[in-house]
């Protein structure tokens, strides 16, 4: 970690809620250890324009075989954008409606950003989604993760109607699930159409038989930083390096990688920060409560 970056770890304790099989065995007496692992962790960015998933498992290999790189991280890769769309903007929704395929969408979401579309096998988050955009539209703004969303959203002054910026995507979300299911939509299919578009793009993860299929995620780190001259992330959790340091798995998200794809297909200021609410609302109150129980504490890295 270069030593002209300063790290601050804010641990926000137990704050989510959920129905998934992965649990925590993290106690409160190492939370510090743990962020300290996390602060040691902290990685530059080798891949800016080509997302990992927040996955924790660790990376065997690139689907072409090459070892992995260290790229910044939200739930889905690529799919992330995609799925902030679907919620956040409703002609895009009505152009899905009309037919529009989400390959299709998928492909100029990501022409846009300038990114390689990306993901990696078994993807939980691809696999899921439909149930993912299902589980957000039945919460509402008193439910903990969209609080959580909430606090989040809060943080980053938009001067916007926060519960309006909520509201929208929660609504549009059943909406978008029916979609998804018009079209068919098949997770593994999507990872196996970007492998055969280029296979450095998609990641092989190390995988068990047990029912979590080798997830041991521990905690959800949220990460937030200086960014490059295109806006991209410089830092991320080097997942490697957190397992030697602390035996353990974590959920990461980088929020400045949200943050820029909202700030990208926003039109508006008051789109862009929609955007950045769907694509939070998708991860904390769509993903995390098919994937985890409730038990991982949240920590926040800001790098300045």
């Amino acid at each position: 970690m270069d030593s002209t970056y300063v790290v601050e770890v804010v641990c926000m304790g137990q704050i989510l809620e959920g129905e998934g099989k992965i649990k925590s065995t993290l106690l409160e007496s190492e939370y510090d250890s743990f962020a300290e692992g996390l602060r040691q962790s902290l990685a530059r960015v080798e891949e800016p324009e080509c997302a990992a998933c927040g996955d924790g498992r660790c990376v065997k290999c690139l689907a072409d075989g090459q070892p992995g790189k260290v790229r910044p991280r939200k739930f889905g890769g690529s799919l992330s954008p995609v799925v902030m769309m679907g919620l956040g903007d409703r002609l895009h929704l009505a152009a899905l409606q009309d037919g529009e395929s989400i390959y299709d969408a998928s492909e100029e979401i990501a022409a846009v950003l300038g990114n390689k579309q990306s993901g990696h096998e078994d993807c939980g988050a691809a696999g899921g989604l439909v149930k993912h955009i299902e589980t957000l539209g039945t919460q509402n703004l008193n439910s903990s993760n969209v609080k959580v969303v909430k606090t989040l959203v809060e943080a980053e002054e938009t001067g916007a109607d926060t519960n309006e910026l909520l509201a929208g995507p929660i609504r549009q979300a059943l909406p978008y699930a029916e979609v998804l299911k018009a079209q068919d939509w098949i997770g593994s299919d999507y990872v196996d159409r970007l492998a055969g578009i280029d296979p450095s793009t998609v990641e092989v993860l190390e995988t068990d038989d047990s029912p979590t299929h080798g997830h041991e995620e521990q905690a959800v780190v949220l990460i937030d930083g200086p960014v490059d001259e295109e806006g991209r992330p410089i830092h991320t959790i080097d997942k490697d390096k957190l397992m030697e340091l602390t035996g353990h798995q974590a959920f990461v998200v980088n929020l400045n990688e949200i943050r820029r794809d909202a700030d990208i297909l926003g039109s508006t200021p008051k789109q862009k920060s929609e955007f950045f609410a769907a694509a939070l609302l998708h991860h904390v109150a769509g993903v995390y409560p098919s994937l985890g129980d409730g038990s991982h504490p949240v920590f926040i890295l800001r790098v300045t």
